[in-house]
């Protein structure tokens, strides 16, 4: 099973979006509009994301973003790592993956690391499990589904204590998730459906929307889309284009990330950190 690959129940409702926008398309990821690096190289990545769906406060009955999973990688490529970043607003590029599953071909083990790099936020520690050469994980709340909200989960942002030469590197605090409509959301999404969503009035910095076509909870495809100081968006034909629907998969899956971006230094390294929302659209058992 993938790393990435969550479990969730249905995300409530359907809503008929307006005033949302669709992407436009572009052949590469060189581009002057979009991303927080543009074209840079750094020695490290430290990424934290919480998955979301909608919970009904029972007193109100209103609905609202809750957390139903955490997890927390980080990937050691000494000048051998691409920073993620988005095309231009609006614009959607394919092969760019959000979810880095190892550390590249440049990845070397942290130095004087005798055990598995810890971290700390306000309120939880864990440890970053080696999964690979250079690359790290916790699956920080598996297969558990609450209704806490973001700052509940990872008040403070995620922080390594204790990461050899990487100690001290921390990710921005997390702000609220909005909650997030789809206007279709379920066990499935067929390869040229048309999906449309929404999301309410958040603090994020940034906003992606990715489309992965997934086999075996890996991605064999994916399209991501700078949805950045837009409340919605659109997958249509000219997205679906971007993809081929001879190659066999098991799922197509959507994201909604929300994800504020910087840049640490410690100890000489250059490391990019990166706290995530991300509400996902497909239902899986």
């Amino acid at each position: 099973m993938s790393l990435h690959q969550v479990r969730a129940l249905g995300l409530l409702g359907a809503l008929v979006a307006v005033g949302c926008s669709s992407g436009t398309v572009e052949s590469d990821k060189d581009n002057d509009g979009g991303g927080t690096f543009s074209g840079s190289v750094v020695d490290a990545r430290l990424l934290a994301d919480v998955y979301t769906w909608n919970c009904v406060d029972p007193s109100v009955g209103t609905p609202y973003q809750g957390a139903f999973g955490q997890e927390a990688s980080l990937e050691y490529a000494p000048g051998g790592i691409t920073a993620l970043e988005l095309p231009e607003v609006g614009a959607c590029t394919a092969g760019l993956d959000m979810f880095p599953d190892d550390a590249g071909s440049d990845a070397i083990d942290i130095p004087g690391m005798t055990d598995d790099p810890e971290w700390e936020s306000d309120v939880d520690d864990g440890t970053l499990r080696k999964i690979g050469t250079g690359f790290y994980y916790d699956d920080v709340y598996p297969d558990v589904r609450t209704c806490y909200s973001t700052d509940e989960i990872m008040a403070g942002g995620v922080t390594l204590v204790d990461a050899g030469p990487l100690t001290g590197a921390a990710t921005p605090p997390p702000n609220a998730a909005p909650t997030v409509t789809f206007s279709s959301a379920g066990s499935s999404m067929d390869f040229g459906d048309e999906v449309t969503m929404e999301w309410g009035s958040h603090l994020w910095e940034e906003v992606f929307v990715q489309v992965r076509r997934e086999k075996e909870g890996e991605a064999w495809e994916t399209v991501t889309c700078n949805a950045t100081g837009l409340d919605g968006f659109t997958i249509d034909t000219e997205i679906w284009s971007l993809m081929d629907e001879r190659i066999d998969v098991q799922q197509n899956n959507l994201y909604v990330g929300f994800q504020t971006v910087d840049r640490s230094v410690v100890s000489g390294e250059e490391i990019q950190v990166a706290t995530r929302a991300i509400a996902v659209a497909v239902v899986q058992e």
